[in-house]
């Protein structure tokens, strides 16, 4: 440690602090010395799943001093983890799995009522946000301002109605990439308009096209407010990007449940047909992750993913020889683009 200087400990923690807090937990307990020089470097990156542990860190938060509140990457789930993730144990979920998802639904108010506090104890730092909530809840993310954020995962419902009063906005300047997954009823758009920097959304398991083209129409303007050129056919191709995961189609059910699913893929084409400035890209369609572990997983692995310098949930389909993008959407509708 001596022939070490602590500027280049602190560069090593800092890189090494990105996995959700399991290395900045294990450094406290290396040495004295460790345990001391990694202090600014141990909340880098942060993982809470559950009211108990959410509890424990804003309490943990409360006695640490502003500047080693330095949480850069935080992820939160209202779900308990799984017994593996604790234990190591390779048993699957089963009844456990259903329990843990209960418990979430059952702690839903209890952990509305700890966020605002969790948040506002990292705020000052925090770049990367996901939370992972229960289905069928207002909006979870609490009017604490958020100055220096730049990437928003928000998996479940979102209303917004909250944020986007009149008489008291609640903007994210900072915000650029806008992930959202699940049914987001008609809060797209208001969170888009929330965000006046933002470049990115992706929005997963969509069905439904009304709020594409707004977005479309959205972006546009500030493409337009940027270079002053509203015409398709001049304009420069956007930088601004919007990523749609279609809900996989379902394979049974009633007549009535396959009419609502075309029409739904329907207007979810024309909407992405509507799109002239190049800006859309379809992923492939993927099949509903539930509300239990997978969706835990998907989240929590394209947060590690990001905080490790990867592109997460942004990556996109390669570039073929003609610029085109090889996306894939819906079975049997939209055609494949393919190189020449």
């Amino acid at each position: 440690m001596d022939w070490c200087p602590s500027e280049i400990w602190l560069n090593i923690f800092n890189l090494a602090c990105d996995d959700g807090g399991y290395t900045g937990c294990s450094l406290s307990l290396v040495s004295p010395c460790i345990h001391i020089l990694s202090k600014p470097m141990r909340y880098r990156s942060v993982a809470l799943h559950g009211l108990r542990r959410m509890r424990y860190f804003a309490e943990v938060m409360e006695a640490t001093p502003p500047e080693l509140r330095r949480v850069r990457h935080l992820y939160i789930s209202f779900r308990d983890p799984p017994p593996q993730a604790i234990t190591g144990s390779d048993k699957p979920g089963g009844l456990d799995e259903q329990r843990r998802t209960d418990d979430a639904w059952k702690c839903a108010e209890a952990i509305y009522q700890i966020l605002p506090s969790v948040l506002s104890a990292v705020a000052h730092s925090l770049e990367s946000l996901t939370l992972v909530t229960s289905n069928d809840r207002p909006f979870a993310l609490s009017p604490i301002p958020l100055p220096k954020i730049l990437e928003l995962t928000i998996y479940g419902i979102h209303e917004v109605s909250e944020w986007s009063n009149p008489e008291s906005p609640h903007s994210l300047p900072t915000l650029r990439r806008l992930h959202l997954q699940g049914c987001t009823r008609n809060a797209v758009v208001p969170l888009v308009r929330l965000a006046p920097n933002l470049t990115h959304i992706r929005m997963s398991s969509i069905e439904h096209g009304s709020s594409i083209r707004a977005i479309i129409e959205e972006f546009h303007s500030r493409d337009v407010a940027d270079h002053g050129d509203s015409s398709p056919s001049t304009t420069r191709p956007s930088a601004r990007r919007i990523l749609l995961q279609p809900r996989a189609p379902r394979t049974s059910g009633c007549a009535y449940a396959f009419w609502r699913q075309e029409g739904r893929r329907s207007d979810f084409e024309d909407a992405v047909r509507s799109d002239s400035f190049g800006m859309v890209t379809v992923l492939e369609p993927k099949r509903d992750p539930g509300h239990g572990d997978e969706l835990d997983q998907e989240a929590k692995d394209f947060w590690l993913d990001r905080n490790d310098g990867g592109e997460g949930c942004w990556k996109e389909p390669e570039m073929s020889q003609d610029g085109a993008l090889n996306a894939i959407p819906f079975p049997g509708s939209l055609p494949t683009q393919t190189s020449q």
